[in-house]
């Protein structure tokens, strides 16, 4: 470029404006700028025809680089403009393109900017010595060729008028150029109905918003348009301007997702349906046995406590010892089967949580078990004020099992002592404690899910059947037993 060339800035950032100069002037632009920082004063500027480029930002305080485009079209449509700009994207970019700039260059890339500055007052010449539209298109196709994503221009008439490398790409296209033909005749060249469908969804129609729709093409393609609000260009008229992305790997991801999902579902309603069964399966079996298996219990307990009654006298120490020891164990067989009994009758129902007044309920219980222990010294401490939002059933039972087998447990006591409270420790929960043999630590097995093995069950000639109901029933709500380690005999602390 051996003459100077006279450049018009907009930059209200000196120190931007003097890179433009230094970049230009260092790659051999023979060049003067003259910046203006603000819409009033380039107002004055543009309508110079002494200038041969326009430079602009973008984003200028109390005006826009859009304004700037409109007046530099209007007053001088012949001089190239360049944006120079941090803040553009793509859509910005193809916007200002159709309205009429020649380029734009991003602030944080400015190598470009050399090459474009030659390029735009190259073709700028063309046009004037052409007098056509040729160049402009052939210059726009030129700079959407750098996109990504396939971009196509249709016009008013729906003739495609520019059409980027990427768009070649998308309908394998093998060299035969678009650019001039309906959408119709291009339909014919790709062997497609791929800008049939654009009719089909009204994508060439309409003033507002954005249109976006997402079609199959050929056999297996899946192609996602996007149209923008059509726009009106200085050279080529009203303008609509597509981005198409192949969207076929997504598609089948989603399909795939969506297949899974569905094969996942039917597993889990297959297996759910099979734990059912299973579950009823359980619970009629438990009902049966603890139901069923009574009677014979009962008939052997009632036949040895009839031999110890008839024929005690005449038994042996030895024999008298054996016919105590078949009707303790069918105690211990008829407690457990009645546990079982509770347990398979509970299991299966409805949870219906509400606001438990513990209190009430402890208290009750606790009358309940003096009323069934007359010939000891219990008493049975509740403390004031203690509610929780549980199944009032399941609770109930829980609170029975856990003061009954206190009262239990301390039957080597002179006098009895049980008392249900709440920790202030606000990580501990409820508390049922009495002075009985308890359980030991030492014996604590973390995998086991029954308090039974926790307990010394010889010492206290019980089944352990009413605990393992209690910590099935309340293990199910999402409770737990955590035994206290400030005591070697540690009461039952209920976690909710």
């Amino acid at each position: 470029m051996s003459q100077q060339l006279s450049i018009l800035h907009l930059e209200d950032n000196p120190g931007d404006a003097e890179l433009v100069r230094i970049c230009l002037e260092e790659n051999g632009i023979n060049c003067h700028l003259d910046v203006v920082s603000s819409g009033p004063e380039f107002r004055l500027k543009v309508v110079d025809p002494a200038y041969g480029l326009i430079l602009s930002d973008y984003s200028i305080p109390g005006f826009s680089g859009k304004e700037a485009l409109s007046l530099a079209v209007t007053h001088s449509p012949e001089t190239p403009f360049i944006f120079i700009s941090g803040t553009i994207d793509e859509r910005l970019a193809l916007e200002s393109l159709a309205l009429g700039a020649s380029d734009y260059i991003l602030k944080n890339a400015p190598a470009r900017l050399p090459s474009a500055v030659v390029r735009a007052c190259e073709n700028a010449d063309i046009k004037k010595r052409m007098g056509d539209n040729s160049s402009a298109i052939a210059f726009h196709s030129e700079l959407l060729s750098n996109f990504s994503e396939a971009v196509f221009v249709i016009d008013a008439e729906g003739k495609i008028v520019t059409w980027n490398h990427s768009a070649d790409l998308l309908f394998e296209n093998d060299g035969k150029s678009p650019l001039g033909l309906s959408v119709a005749e291009v339909d014919d060249l790709f062997g497609c109905r791929f800008f049939d469908l654009f009719l089909e969804h009204d994508l060439m129609i309409g003033e507002g918003c954005d249109l976006f729709c997402e079609f199959q093409v050929g056999t297996g393609k899946w192609v996602n348009v996007n149209r923008n609000a059509p726009i009106e260009s200085r050279i080529l008229g009203r303008l609509n301007v597509f981005v198409a992305r192949d969207v076929s790997e997504s598609r089948e991801l989603a399909t795939r997702t969506v297949r899974m999902a569905s094969l996942l579902e039917q597993a889990v309603k297959s297996r759910t349906s099979e734990l059912v069964g299973e579950n009823a399966a359980l619970r009629s079996f438990s009902y049966a046995a603890s139901h069923d298996l009574r009677a014979p219990v009962r008939i052997i307990l009632g036949y040895a406590q009839l031999l110890g009654e008839e024929f005690g006298e005449s038994l042996s120490p030895d024999g008298r010892l054996y016919v105590n020891r078949i009707a303790s164990a069918c105690r211990r067989m008829d407690e457990l089967m009645k546990g079982l009994l509770a347990l398979a009758n509970m299991d299966g129902q409805e949870i219906m949580c509400e606001i438990v007044d513990i209190t009430s309920m402890g208290r009750e219980i606790g009358g309940e078990l003096i009323e069934q222990n007359r010939g000891r010294e219990l008493a049975v401490e509740v403390q004031s004020g203690l509610s929780t939002f549980a199944d009032t059933r399941l609770m109930r039972s829980l609170l029975e099992n856990l003061i009954g087998n206190a009262v239990k447990y301390s039957a080597s006591t002179q006098v009895t002592r049980v008392i249900l409270g709440k920790s202030e420790a606000p990580d501990e929960g409820f508390f049922v404690r009495d002075n009985g043999a308890g359980f030991h630590l030492s014996s604590l097995k973390p995998s086991s899910n029954h308090l039974s093995g926790w307990m010394r069950i010889g010492e206290m000639g019980d089944t352990g059947s009413d605990l393992r109901l209690s910590n099935a029933s309340f293990i199910s709500t999402e409770g737990s037993f955590v035994p206290s380690p400030s005591r070697e005999r540690a009461p039952h602390s209920i976690s909710l």
